[in-house]
């Protein structure tokens, strides 16, 4: 995708963002990458933007090894509240 794209897709996602956090839902982000820094869409950005959008509990997670996702995930979801619905 080229750069124009991706950042024609960065206003929406912030909004979703926050949408979900003013109906209360957190948002926790994991990024897959090998790259740090940069600018956004390149050389490691989209963790940086992916990170700006975490709200409420989340946290933002970032790994080069996909070996560390089930541990990341497993993290998160023991971070998550438990509510129950009738």
């Amino acid at each position: 995708m080229h750069r124009r794209a991706r950042c024609e897709h960065r206003q929406p996602a912030l909004e979703a963002a926050d949408r979900c956090w003013r109906d209360g839902i957190s948002i926790f982000t994991v990024t897959l990458t090998r790259e740090q820094g940069g600018q956004y869409g390149l050389s490691g950005a989209d963790a940086k933007f992916n990170a700006g959008l975490v709200r409420g509990f989340g946290r933002a997670y970032v790994t080069p090894n996909s070996k560390d996702l089930t541990a990341i995930l497993v993290t998160i979801a023991n971070q998550m509240p438990v509510r129950l619905v009738e």
